[in-house]
């Protein structure tokens, strides 16, 4: 008997098949092991600046590139990467593997 057939023929069985299998599903995802995923947690920081009624490459002279050599100096520092914008700047800071996020972004 073709599939669609027998659901349309059954509706309470398919319908309970269907609801056993959202049950089932919500109570098995919950309780899966994640142990082949490593732990993903990148050691990054980042620091947003606002200046109101700055242009974009006031924003760059005067706040961005004093931040990234400031920042670029701390130790543990691997990379800076740097966004202008107006009245906006950010900054993501990506630190060596192993570093304590929460002490290097103090």
């Amino acid at each position: 008997m073709d599939t669609a057939k027998f659901c349309i023929k059954h509706k309470v069985s398919t319908l309970l098949a269907v609801i056993m299998i959202l049950i089932f599903g919500a109570v098995f995802s919950t309780q899966l092991q994640m142990s082949l995923l490593p732990d993903m947690e990148a050691p990054m920081a980042v620091v947003i600046c606002y200046y109101n009624g700055a242009t974009p490459s006031d924003m760059e002279e005067l706040v961005t590139r004093p931040l990234e050599t400031a920042v670029m100096s701390v130790p543990g520092v691997e990379g800076v990467e740097s966004t202008s914008s107006d009245s906006t700047s950010q900054l993501q800071v990506t630190y060596v593997d192993g570093t304590d996020v929460d002490i290097a972004a103090t």
